[in-house]
């Protein structure tokens, strides 16, 4: 039983540091009180590590109550100090007036005198009960009664091994293609195959595997979805993870543009069947793929069926389950059987020595290893956990773990894979288990977001300071060693080959679950979960997808310190003030949040970690800035539009997330303790921000004092000096604010990431000398929108050594920009837009540059592949202009068959103005360096413009070489912008006259005859602007990111024509406001004459 991990570990010599070092305790009395109880929990905690290395169902009856009694002081002990805390350092008035200020001091000095004298009466009861849990300890002979374990020996170099994702896919291949095939079969109708299996197989790693090969790599539907379900699941949030899922697919927006889409923010206003006839409105005349992992019930199948219409366009979909019955109601059936001895011991070996054939000669070694995996019984993860735990020890001790783990002869499946789980939980230390505990909280299958994941942890105070390094590095090397030992599964960024975050087997969690029960650690309750929790002291509560009544205790939450609430009622959702000693909030996904009592939140002083995405709170407290311990607050998608000025108050506050409906305060940057922050200035363009234009209007200049210019804003960024994550988006009006937000970005010396989106083109001018340089820390670096003349010299490999991902806009490419951007040595995942198409071939040779990377996207001129080129590259994306590699007399080989490690190529071919005879030829070109190529990759090609082909004469020829021209001169990207700010004058016009109109309109008195109430507020005219605004919207990031001079040009026309109904709208509302204007001054003179006739 793991009583330090489930209580707070080393809290004695944490009390004494933090309250006799730092805060110098005035009080004698207290002090004393404080040093006893350290003394006191010293002299316990040798016991309670020695509990802890001991398994649950190996312990005696009286060990366990009397654990669960020090456990249950530890967190009362905790909960003082965390109040003694709070009262030393009391929250701060963000009044401004000195007057107020002083009273609130004065109030805060007798409030800490009282606090004290409570605090004291605390410890003295705490130090009564813990004197008598000691007393029972000796007398029980506790001590002798706890058998030790040996500690684990040190990480051996076989560890590495545990990372090879090849060895999580053995004997993956077969059932792969058999599947792959049984899909295949079946013409244009809609096709279902289930495949069944028990717990463990691989059941999800082998449907990850199908859809991987059926959509990114060969690219044979138009969309696709992965979808875990699991058992009693939200039916409207799966209808909604499918529907939001097909639409990244089909549209293909990356990770950094999907959570600009307001569309998928109004999903969840949606019913079940409004969602229904969502997903077949979008799935109607397409080509789909829908994976639907770990289906447990027939009735959520017939629930979510209805969605996938059969347009007779040859659509698949693939299910995973463990129950045979439901596979046969789905449709056909594929079984998924155990692996074959031979693979279970290319499994094993292959996570334990690196391969089978590295292993050491040793009879006695095959035998345990043998005896190992026969319990195994096939089962991969069974395999890859027992695998976990003795890469980590001499082979010498393997025989010893498999009699520690306690097989019987006559032990089932079931029981021996529970065994081999619990035997790997309790060989981890201490403060790993509390980490793994934690993920008692979450879903299964769920996906957990790697920084919010450690956040939280920092924030429950899990993590120990490590000298020399920063919480954050120490929390993520936490986690990376419970992907070491398979406990968790990590989730990695596919190009970049980053980590995401990770998911938890549902075995392990089931079993994490049950430990978590134990230790009263956590208590998770969900729509199917009715049993009262009201006996024990709630420590931490997760409430899931909740609508109706459950039976928990609200009165009694008072202990509670972590409490997470997703997709539930918030009817259902005691209030905070519930709460006293809350360490982390989480309301996600909640629904009706009208008169929920949210401003309670400034009052939860403990506080560290505030999470309420997706969840409409619209305000904040303004007292929010007395929560001095807050580290984290995430806000994206609340439709909050201002930060309250406390929040500059919160100086350990290390993450800031919102979305582009919140404004950035022109104080951000006294914010100088964020790591993390994602807010966006502008992401549109103002005519584009407006659904509603008249009173988005409004709200847009309702505090206006607060909004941050854009220089302002690209000055503060250079204060943010500890940031490592920034995402951001902002609207650049010149080269030298473009020079100087550059310049911001190169102090943060301390960043990783860097996303930023650009509303408007902006050409930087740059030379081959580096002015300046970003932290050689950065991983990750987009600059969407930033068109540089070439590429600057600061990106290169030996100033910016981990960069891994790459996203950049270069107006002429040559040689030279290549030859710098193939020193990058750790670069995987390169995106390189160019602007300007240019009618020369340019060169990839094999001497050295661009060893690593994997994906490329081209966009502009293309290349030519030599020999040895790119050795390690997968994935390739490029377009080929048709009419312009013809008119320039250049061939269609490219030299892809030099590229050896190729497994997928993408290609656009833009059909426009060439004839039908020409495009053929490109593509006949591609497809014979595909096929002759040594690994045969994966081809998609696409036409664009197909209904643009042009004939051959000479006319046609020569007015396509003009428009090719006007691109390459750059005239279309920048008539785009110049309209976009001339469409914004007219908006801001716009605006000002709508708003004197009601003004005015407001201001006739009642009972006089009015043209006011004749006015027609709406017309066609307007309709039809919203109607463009929408279409332009739609289409921002579509042209930001295309050199087609035809999709440029028709963004063009909708620009050109939003631009005159605004002249037409103008005219008519200062024809309203002139009319109104005359009414005032009659209503004035009407008014004057009864004012004197009543005289």
């Amino acid at each position: 039983m793991d009583l330090v991990t489930g209580a707070v570990g080393s809290l004695a010599s944490k009390l004494l540091q933090l309250l006799v070092e730092e805060y110098k305790l005035q009080t004698t009395g207290l002090k004393k009180q404080v040093q006893s109880l350290s003394a006191e929990l010293e002299s316990i905690h040798p016991f309670l590590n020695k509990v802890a290395n001991v398994p649950w169902y190996l312990l005696d009856e009286q060990i366990k109550v009397w654990a669960r009694e020090v456990r249950d002081k530890c967190y009362d002990v905790e909960d003082v100090f965390d109040t003694l805390l709070v009262q030393f350092e009391g929250p701060e008035t963000a009044d401004p007036s000195r007057l107020k200020r002083a009273m609130h001091k004065m109030g805060d000095l007798f409030a800490k005198v009282k606090a004290r004298h409570d605090i004291a009466n605390d410890i003295e009861d705490i130090m009564r009960q813990l004197e008598e849990v000691a007393e029972r300890r000796n007398r029980y002979k506790i001590d002798d009664s706890i058998e030790v374990k040996p500690a684990s020996k040190t990480i051996d170099p076989r560890l590495s091994a545990l990372y090879t994702k090849p060895s999580q896919l053995v004997g993956i291949n077969e059932p792969r293609d058999a599947l792959i095939e049984m899909l295949s079969i079946g013409g244009q109708e809609k096709k279902i195959v289930s495949i069944v299996g028990s717990g463990g197989l691989g059941k999800t790693t082998l449907a990850m595997a199908v859809y991987d090969k059926l959509t990114k790599i060969n690219g044979r539907f138009d969309c696709g979805a992965f979808v875990p379900v699991g058992p009693n699941p939200d039916i409207k949030k799966t209808l909604r993870d499918i529907l939001i899922d097909l639409i990244k697919t089909s549209n293909m927006i990356n990770a950094f543009d999907n959570r600009r889409l307001s569309l998928l923010g109004d999903l969840k206003e949606l019913d079940e069947k409004q969602l229904i006839d969502s997903l077949r409105e979008h799935l109607e005349g397409k080509r789909y793929f829908i994976v639907l992992d770990d289906i447990w019930e027939k009735k959520t199948w017939r629930f979510v069926e209805p969605a996938f219409v059969d347009g007779k366009c040859g659509s698949r979909i693939l299910t995973t389950t463990r129950n045979s019955e439901v596979s046969k109601e789905i449709g056909e059936v594929y079984k998924l059987d155990e692996l074959s001895d031979k693979n279970s011991k290319k499994l094993f070996y292959s996570l334990t020595f690196g391969g089978e054939e590295k292993r050491p000669c040793s009879d006695n070694l095959d035998m345990v290893s043998d005896t190992i995996i026969h319990k195994c019984r096939g089962l991969p993860l069974a395999i890859i956990t027992i695998a976990g735990v003795l890469a980590r020890k001499p082979i010498e001790e393997w025989s010893d773990v498999y009699n520690s783990i306690g097989f019987g002869p006559d032990e089932n499946e079931v029981e021996d894979m529970k065994k081999i789980l619990s035997f790997s939980y309790y060989d981890l230390p201490s403060h790993l288990r509390t980490c793994l505990l934690y993920l008692s909280i979450f879903q299964e299958e769920y996906f957990i977001d790697k920084r919010e994941l450690i956040l939280r942890w920092i924030a429950e105070g899990f993590i120990y300071e490590e000298r020399g390094k920063a919480f954050f590095d120490v929390g993520d090397s936490y986690l990376r060693e419970l992907m070491n030992r398979n406990l968790v599964i990590p989730t990695e960024e596919k190009s970049s080959g980053l980590l995401r975050g990770c998911r938890v087997h549902d075995k392990l969690l089931r079993l994490i679950r049950q430990l978590s029960t134990e230790e009263n650690f956590a208590v998770v309750l969900d729509k199917d979960q009715r049993s009262s929790v009201a006996q024990v002291k709630v420590r931490r509560l997760a409430l899931r997808t909740l609508t109706e009544e459950t039976n928990y205790n609200k009165d009694d939450l008072a202990r509670v310190r972590s409490f997470n609430a997703i997709i539930c009622f918030t009817k259902l959702i005691p209030p905070v003030c519930s709460f006293k000693v809350l360490r982390v909030l989480v309301l996600e996904y909640c629904i009706g949040m009208e008169g929920y009592p949210i401003k309670h939140i400034a009052k939860l002083l403990h506080l560290r970690y505030i999470a309420l995405s997706h969840t409409p709170v619209r305000k904040l407290p303004k007292e929010i800035g007395n929560l001095k311990f807050l580290q984290t607050l995430l806000l994206d998608d609340t439709g909050i539009k201002e930060l309250p000025a406390s929040v500059r108050l919160l100086k350990q506050l290390m993450c800031l997330r919102a979305d582009e409906k919140t404004r950035v305060p022109d104080w951000i940057g006294e914010m100088t303790s964020l790591v993390e922050l994602e807010m966006y200035h502008e992401l549109l363009p103002n005519f584009l921000l407006r659904e509603a234009p008249r009173v988005q209007e409004q709200e847009m200049h309702s505090g206006a004092d607060n909004k941050c210019s854009t220089r302002k804003f690209v000055k503060e960024l250079g204060k943010l000096i500890n940031l490592r994550v920034l995402k951001s988006g902002i609207k650049l009006q010149d080269q030298e604010e473009g020079r100087d937000f550059l310049a911001s970005l190169s102090k943060l010396h301390k960043i990783q990431d860097i996303s930023m989106l650009l509303t408007a083109y902006l050409e930087m001018d740059v030379g081959r000398e580096p002015s300046f340089a970003l932290s050689s820390s950065l991983r990750t670096l987009q600059l969407l929108n930033v068109h540089f003349s070439k590429v600057p010299a600061w990106m290169n490999g030996q100033r910016l050594p981990n960069l891994c991902q790459l996203k950049v806009l270069v107006s002429n490419t040559d040689e030279q920009d290549l030859r710098i951007l193939g020193t990058l040595q750790k670069l995987r995942h390169l995106v390189l837009m160019d602007i300007r198409y240019h009618k020369l071939k340019l060169t990839i040779c094999g001497c050295g540059g661009f060893q690593n990377l994997r994906f490329l996207h081209l966009g502009g001129s293309p290349l030519q592949f030599v020999p040895g080129a790119m050795p390690r590259l997968e994935d390739i994306t490029f377009s080929v202009n048709v009419f312009e590699l013809v008119d320039a007399n250049i061939s269609f080989d490219f030299g892809l068959e030099n590229l050896s490690s190729l497994q997928s190529v993408t290609v656009g071919v833009h059909c426009a103005d060439a004839c039908l005879r020409e495009v053929e030829e490109a593509e006949a070109a591609i497809r014979h360096a595909v096929d002759i190529h040594s690994k045969h990759p994966s081809l998609l090609v696409k036409r664009m413009d197909e209904d643009k082909m042009g004939t051959v004469d000479a006319d046609s020829r020569e007015v396509s070489r003009l428009m090719y021209k006007m691109l390459r001169d750059s005239t279309l990207s920048e008539q785009i912008k110049k309209l976009n700010d001339q469409i914004d004058v007219q908006n801001n016009c716009n605006s000002t006259l709508y708003s004197q109109a009601q003004e005015m309109a407001h201001s006739i008195p009642e009972g006089h005859p009015s043209i006011a109430k004749q006015i027609q507020w709406s017309s066609v005219t307007l309709l039809e602007m919203v109607a463009l605004r929408k279409q332009l919207a739609d289409t921002f990031q579509t042209i930001n990111d295309t050199s087609d001079p035809d999709q440029l040009m028709q963004h063009i026309k909708l620009q050109e024509r939003l631009f005159e109904l605004y002249k037409v709208e103008n005219k008519r509302m200062a024809a309203i406001v002139e009319e109104l204007k005359a009414e005032l001054k009659i209503s004035d003179n009407v008014a004057d004459a009864e004012e004197h006739g009543g005289l």
